[in-house]
């Protein structure tokens, strides 16, 4: 079998971590498959860039005036067409994000196998790509979009007839199996029409092997954090970003006055208090795995998610995590676990996370079981097989 992998990156961002494990782990079960990106331009083994300069620069600009459906994307569906010609399935992760036409790719490929992994939104609405859980537009076309700035940004709002260009299209493609890590997003592909036997959960799957447990006094020792006592873990790749509800975590760790370590770009303004440590953008995932295992407590404030690679990570790393109930992040938790509270909910989040930190011991004693969780649902082997078993069918319906 020769799969396709397509996504905007193969380094940065969810989607691409994604697709990248998952690359690996077709490889290691045999599987003839290539991750088709626009990091670079670089052809190795498993991975073919196809970066076009500035292509992102002239389609954000592009997609402003007159959406997704204007992009320009210098010729690379017609190279994604000739390079994946023998292939016998057609993977696709994010087709937005200023880089490509995805009509002229989907359309060569309307009567041949193509599994689309939706890691956001964006291909049940019109235009946006983040989850948004008081906009419900989408459900009659969109149109009139209130949220304009939301990626991809709009200056002039094209978003019902983005809608009805990715109708005509979905009912084109004859072959076509819809994807999702979280059981919330599949329930929106079937709202927008995709019929059940064509709608798959599957999680996200992580390297289990890099993420593992490390102990605690080790990881707060190299990373200058107190050796005693309770510490909260807040990451984000953009601490400014609404999205991410830094603001919430600020207000939780300043309230029960615990140590904060905080990963990603800093926020603009930063806590006065002193028991802030501010680590910044870490790539390193060994470095990474010590900011999981340091923590007592990852917090989540999120306000729109689908299904966060880095609660998978901490549980790897067994680290218990404390979240707003948002998107498909109930289906990260363990049974075992009550770690959410309602959505935007400050109070609960601040009352919850004081019971937790208030038996430490309990956390710690549980971190094999967080372990156990992530082995049992986020393997990179399990989730290839079970994509193996999609890519075969979608093959023998052909």
């Amino acid at each position: 079998m020769r799969v396709a992998l397509v996504n905007t990156e193969a380094h940065r961002g969810g989607a691409a971590r994604m697709a990248r494990h998952l690359k690996r782990a077709l490889r290691e079960a045999g599987t003839e498959v290539c991750l088709y990106h626009t990091s670079d331009r670089i052809a190795e083994p498993g991975l073919h860039g196809m970066k076009r300069p500035g292509s992102r620069q002239v389609n954000a600009l592009l997609a402003r005036l007159g959406g997704s459906m204007t992009v320009w994307d210098m010729g690379l569906a017609d190279e994604l067409l000739a390079l994946t010609a023998t292939a016998d399935v057609l993977h696709v992760h994010n087709l937005h994000g200023y880089y490509l036409n995805y009509r002229k790719l989907l359309q060569a490929w309307r009567d041949r196998p193509i599994v689309w992994t939706w890691h956001d939104q964006w291909g049940a609405v019109g235009r946006c790509g983040i989850p948004n859980q008081e906009c419900d537009r989408w459900l009659s076309g969109c149109g009139a979009c209130p949220l304009p700035q939301v990626y991809p940004a709009a200056w002039i709002d094209w978003s019902a007839e983005e809608y009805r260009f990715k109708s005509a299209l979905y009912a084109e493609l004859r072959n076509l199996t819809i994807v999702s890590p979280s059981r919330w997003l599949a329930e929106r592909a079937l709202q927008r029409g995709f019929a059940a036997e064509r709608v798959h959960v599957i999680p996200n799957p992580i390297p289990i092997a890099q993420f593992t447990p490390y102990p605690q006094a080790l990881a707060r020792e190299a990373l200058g954090l107190p050796l005693e006592g309770p510490v909260l873990l807040f990451i984000a790749a953009d601490c400014n970003d609404p999205r991410k509800g830094f603001a919430d975590f600020r207000a939780l760790a300043e309230t029960l006055d615990v140590p904060a370590l905080v990963v990603g770009k800093p926020p603009r303004e930063k806590s006065p208090s002193r028991r802030f440590h501010y680590a910044g953008v870490i790539q390193d995932l060994e470095r990474l795995k010590h900011c999981y295992a340091a923590a007592d407590l990852m917090v989540m404030t999120t306000v729109a998610d689908n299904y966060p690679n880095v609660i998978i990570e901490a549980m790897a790393c067994g680290t218990a995590v404390l979240s707003y109930e948002v998107g498909g992040i109930p289906d990260q938790m363990p049974a075992f676990w009550q770690g959410l509270v309602p959505p935007g909910d400050r109070a609960a989040l601040i009352q919850r996370c004081d019971q937790l930190i208030g038996d430490l011991g309990a956390l710690d004693a549980q971190r094999p079981a967080f372990r156990q969780h992530a082995v049992a649902n986020w393997d990179p082997a399990a989730v290839a097989s079970r994509y193996l078993e999609i890519y075969q069918r979608a093959i023998d319906a052909n």
